[in-house]
């Protein structure tokens, strides 16, 4: 009988149970470590590390170099950046023009519907248009997918091999071809006749292709599915939620571009503000500041909310050429609300048993001892029915005038 299999050995038990078991030098990953472990520079590397404090977040790029070092650098500005965006709240858009929406197709016209009385109506976009339109040539050229290959990112010689691989086709494409322009009065007659006006009936091909391709029996390619706004957010933000559970944060007027609109500096981002929604805030006044050099640390200081978000350009953080969260181009709208009186009748959260109990009529326990008004009120009161006096005053006095116009 074979004796049987010797346990794993602690350090393989303790590796498997850190997330240094999933380190990958090319994937730009953030690690974070705490209590005694931060004080000593203890990271679960190979040598501690420096910078030994609580809080602290670093990216590695090597464990051991060829030098015989840890090669890491500080990734501060990416954790408060994330940090900062989770408490504005707001689910970007993502801008089609832009590299991410181009990366994303169709689907970057999708949006998340709020299913609640609370949710706001749903305005049918040009691009969810566009994107049902596709869905509905769905019978037509059959299923798709998005997930095709992307030529730009090929090699010469990978290019040249997928160009014989897709002339290997051209049969199929005829079939397709023919299937897809059926309704048509002319229908299909040639290939050479389809190439002088191809329209999209090469790239849905390609998609076509692409989706068998997927969902064969038995295949081993992996559809890609990139989240909608890279990462960025996971949760998902409506309007009301962003309301009364993101608080509004500070931020500054910093400039008033030739384009009519200014320029705010707001969480970690400049961010563009209309001049209808500044509500009377002033900028940073750089010219008294480069004269004199004092510095007026409360002028162009309010309270601001992201109003929209576009999202164009997405960071690559996977590869050896990653760049990282400097790459993020992110369009901002926001506006002031330093003078809008937000107040609830209901404290409670929306949809909670308190919420729906609650009685926002003022209550008032009857009492044996009568209340005396107080003096200030009854001042108040006085000069309110002072004011009353002279108004109607003022007003007889007007009435006989226009009397005395009117007779001479």
């Amino acid at each position: 009988m074979p004796p049987p299999p010797a346990p794993p050995s602690h350090f393989v038990a303790l590796l498997r149970r850190s997330k240094f078991a999933s380190y990958d030098p090319k994937i730009q990953q953030v690690y974070a470590t705490f209590g005694g472990d931060a004080h000593r520079g203890n990271w679960g590397l190979k040598r501690p590390l420096p910078l030994r404090r609580r809080g602290a977040n670093v990216t590695i790029s090597a464990v051991d170099s060829k030098y015989k070092q840890t090669e890491w650098k500080s990734a501060e500005q990416e954790t408060r950046w994330t940090k900062m965006w989770a408490e504005v709240g707001i689910d970007p858009t993502i801008y089609e023009s832009g590299s991410w929406g181009i990366r994303l197709g169709a689907m970057a016209g999708n949006s998340w519907l709020v299913d609640s009385e609370f949710g706001s109506k749903k305005d049918v976009s040009p691009a969810e248009a566009a994107l049902a339109k596709v869905l509905q040539s769905s019978d037509l050229y059959g299923p798709l997918s998005s997930a095709v290959p992307n030529i730009q990112a090929m090699s010469p010689k990978t290019f040249e091999t997928y160009l014989r691989r897709l002339r290997k086709l051209r049969p199929a494409f005829q079939e397709f071809a023919k299937k897809a322009l059926s309704h048509n009065p002319e229908g299909f007659t040639s290939l050479w006749q389809t190439s002088l006006n191809p329209g999209l009936l090469h790239k849905k091909f390609i998609e076509s292709q692409a989706f068998h391709r997927y969902n064969a029996p038995g295949s081993r390619n992996i559809e890609q599915q990139p989240h909608r706004n890279a990462g960025l957010l996971y949760s998902k933000h409506s309007q009301l939620q962003s309301l009364f559970f993101n608080k509004p944060q500070k931020g500054r007027l910093l400039d008033r571009n030739r384009g009519e609109l200014y320029t705010a500096g707001f969480a970690g981002m400049t961010a563009k503000l209309n001049p209808d929604h500044r509500q009377g805030t002033d900028v940073v006044d750089w010219d008294t500041l480069a004269s004199t050099g004092i510095r007026n640390t409360s002028r162009g200081v309010t309270d601001l909310r992201i109003r929209e978000a576009n999202l164009v350009a997405a960071p690559n953080v996977v590869g050896r050429a990653a760049t990282g969260i400097k790459a993020l181009r992110l369009e901002t709208f926001v506006r002031s609300v330093a003078k809008e009186a937000m107040t609830q009748s209901n404290p409670h959260p929306p949809g909670s048993p308190e919420y729906v109990a609650h009685d926002p009529s003022p209550k008032q326990v009857p009492s044996m001892i009568p209340m005396r008004p107080s003096r200030k009120k009854s001042q108040q009161a006085s000069s309110v029915v002072t004011q009353e006096v002279q108004t109607g005053q003022v007003l007889q006095s007007l009435k006989g005038i226009l009397r005395d116009m009117k007779e001479n």
